[in-house]
């Protein structure tokens, strides 16, 4: 792990070339953030970026998500346990559709779902789930193997556009998919069995999503037809 424990623009002014970047449990926040997405636009041999166990917010996953647009050489892409919100996950769904090099990217516990909140005393303001958009970006995605979205309460029209998106994609490449804990409910869990139909999946984790006896029913028909599929977790 490295010892990072305040901002710094070390990499902004020292374009050394970097292959691997870990950076976890270091409570970097969002300036650290603009000097870490500037490095991935100027360093073109990183290929590892993990930023786990911060605190990240939309700002800096904004700015990220537009770096890793630019950069031709990042595969894997862990940003799990920080602060970032819906605005983020639509800026990181664009991503998805534009970059074809990367193939993990775990965004798992973090704030994607849809948000209530008080801007003030009078005014309430809600922010819809970037769910969708997120799987809906998969549809022109060619690269991506492995997706973590877990716990990040994106509701049913998440697992609703992931199963038109992969339908659409006959092409994708996606092997291993993280939603648990995101309330998917009957709807989400129906949509969610009729994506193993459709792809060569052979890793689902969908547990922790209030899943009833219609979804088990919908899932045994679904895996009657399915012979890839190694693991699942209801």
């Amino acid at each position: 792990k490295t010892s990072i424990t305040i901002p710094s623009n070390f990499f902004t002014f020292h374009p050394i070339h970097i292959i691997r970047f870990v950076a976890t449990y270091n409570r970097l926040d969002d300036d650290a953030g603009k000097n870490i997405a500037q490095c991935i636009i100027t360093n073109q041999s990183l290929n590892y970026l993990d930023l786990r166990h911060n605190y990240f917010a939309d700002i800096s996953g904004i700015l990220i998500a537009q770096a890793i647009i630019k950069n031709k050489s990042l595969t894997l892409v862990s940003l799990a346990h920080n602060r970032l919100g819906a605005k983020c996950g639509l800026e990181f769904a664009q991503m998805i559709a534009k970059n074809q090099k990367l193939k993990s990217l775990n965004f798992a516990f973090n704030r994607l779902g849809a948000r209530l909140y008080w801007k003030n005393f009078h005014t309430k303001i809600f922010i819809e789930s970037s769910g969708p958009a997120l799987c809906t970006a998969l549809e022109y995605n060619y690269s991506l193997t492995y997706l973590n979205i877990s716990d990040n309460l994106l509701g049913p029209t998440t697992a609703i556009a992931l199963d038109k998106a992969l339908r659409h994609n006959k092409q994708n490449q996606i092997l291993s998919l993280g939603l648990a804990g995101n309330c998917l409910a009957q709807n989400g869990g129906k949509a969610l069995a009729r994506v193993l139909k459709s792809v060569s999946l052979t890793h689902l984790d969908a547990s922790r999503n209030n899943f009833d006896t219609c979804v088990g029913t919908a899932f045994a028909s679904s895996l009657k037809k399915n012979d890839k599929l190694l693991y699942l977790d209801l």
